[in-house]
Order: structure tokens, then C-alpha cells, then sequence
């Protein structure tokens, strides 16, 4: 790329990045194996555990990668259309899943704050979108800790994918485990 071409919109590729998304099919659920239950739509907390539970603990390629990442606590926020907002904790190393934000006052640190569309999340656990897409797009933030971030896209990418090849190299300021 030219450095001319640097910072320049280039119009046909936004309206290709920015696409809507189609809705999910109704029961989207129903045809996810790695969901337990299928009578209704998982809340915020159950898809989480269910992912940790069954695509992230039984892939060697993820257990073996996220055990040297320190210790991270990421605080999610869904906004559901029906359900409205909901939070939970992932912890990738210890893994772990905690329904609910943090108390005020309980001394329970959260290294990254990620506030996301629940379908948006649904599609990244799905691996239909990248981990990163809806905050490339603005669609989604995140507050906090860079690096925690990309170990919770590391270990996404690796269960979906289930080996080694799913993860990226990382730039050098944000190497793996940093703190």
C-alpha cells in the first residue's frame, strides 16, 4: 500500500464491512451442540458456561495456550431485546464463569469490560463473526485491559477451530501473557 493511501475511506469497502447482519433463525439454539438446553434461548450466563464447558475445556490446543495467560477477569454486558441487560464474568486462566457484574465495594477486579449485542456474541461464539468485528465496527466496546481482550479471542478462536492454527500472532506490544 502506497503511503498515500494511508487514512484514505475507500466507500465500497465500509459498505462491504458494514453489511446488517440477517437475524439469527428463531431457535437458533436448538441446532448448537454445544448448548445442554434446548427448551429456551440461553441467557447471557448459561451461553458462556456452556461454551466454556463444552468447546473450550475439551480442546487441548485452547487448555494448553490459555494456561500461560495470567489470570483475567472479563466482565461481559449484553444488551438482549427481550431480556435487556445482562452481565457475566469469564475467567480464562482459572477458567471460570460467574453470573452477575461484580458488587460495588466487594473487591472483585475486572481486567476488561466488554459491552456487546447478544446476537453479536452468539455469531462471535458461533464463529460466524471475528471476536473483534463488532468493536472494529463500533458496534461494541470494551473498556480496560487490551491484552485481556485478545486472551479471551485467543481462546474463542481456538475452540472454534479446536487447534494451534486458529491462533494469531500477536503484535509485539501486546505479547502473549503480558500483564
Amino acid at each position: 500500500m502506497a503511503r498515500e493511501e494511508l487514512g484514505v475511506i475507500k466507500p465500497q469497502l465500509e459498505e462491504e464491512h458494514f453489511k446488517p447482519k440477517p437475524p439469527l433463525p428463531k431457535d437458533w439454539y436448538k441446532n448448537v451442540d454445544w448448548i445442554n438446553l434446548k427448551d429456551r434461548e440461553p441467557d447471557l450466563y448459561t451461553l458462556l458456561f456452556d461454551f466454556l464447558i463444552n468447546k473450550m475445556a475439551p480442546c487441548p490446543a485452547c487448555v494448553m495456550t490459555t494456561a500461560k495467560f495470567p489470570a483475567r477477569s472479563i466482565l461481559i454486558e449484553t444488551r438482549h431485546p427481550e431480556r435487556g441487560i445482562e452481565y457475566a464474568r469469564m475467567r480464562i486462566s482459572p477458567s471460570s464463569v460467574v453470573r452477575g457484574a461484580p458488587e460495588p465495594g466487594s473487591m472483585i477486579e475486572v481486567d476488561t469490560v466488554l459491552r456487546i449485542d447478544y446476537y453479536d456474541l452468539v455469531r462471535i461464539l458461533l464463529g460466524e463473526i471475528d471476536t473483534v468485528d463488532p468493536i472494529e465496527d463500533g458496534t461494541a466496546t470494551f473498556i480496560g485491559n487490551m491484552t485481556a481482550l485478545l486472551d479471551l479471542k485467543d481462546a474463542i478462536d481456538l475452540a472454534i477451530k479446536g487447534d494451534l492454527s486458529a491462533k494469531l500472532p500477536r503484535p509485539l506490544m501486546w505479547p502473549d501473557g503480558h500483564p
